[in-house]
């Protein structure tokens, strides 16, 4: 099965470091991109 999803960050800063290294350490248990 293969699911896809865009998603827009629309902070004009970006994502904060933790947040961002937390969905980063998630992605790394699935074969995804970023």
């Amino acid at each position: 099965m293969t699911v896809k999803q865009t998603v827009e960050i629309t902070n004009k800063l970006g994502m904060h470091a933790r947040p961002a290294m937390k969905l980063f350490e998630l992605m790394q248990n699935y074969d995804a991109e970023v």
